[in-house]
């Protein structure tokens, strides 16, 4: 199965974490939205729990991209 995992910003910092499943070949089926309960809420703490959580081989890592906003 292939995943992809996505950050999502909440008041301008990294506010947790949406998981997307690959089915049928062709559609992203979303699996769940989470923020993970960690003692440090700081971007890094957060970068390095999700890096602990993943099995399996990393296909593509995206550039974090800074936003202008809405």
């Amino acid at each position: 199965m292939l995943r992809l995992l996505r950050l999502f910003k909440l008041e301008a910092r990294i506010g947790g974490f949406a998981v997307f499943n690959l089915v049928q070949g062709r559609k992203w089926q979303a699996a769940t939205v989470f923020t993970p309960k960690i003692k440090s809420r700081s971007e890094k703490a957060m970068l390095e729990y999700l890096e602990g959580q993943r099995e399996g081989v990393l296909v593509y890592r995206e550039e974090l991209k800074e936003s202008s906003g809405p």
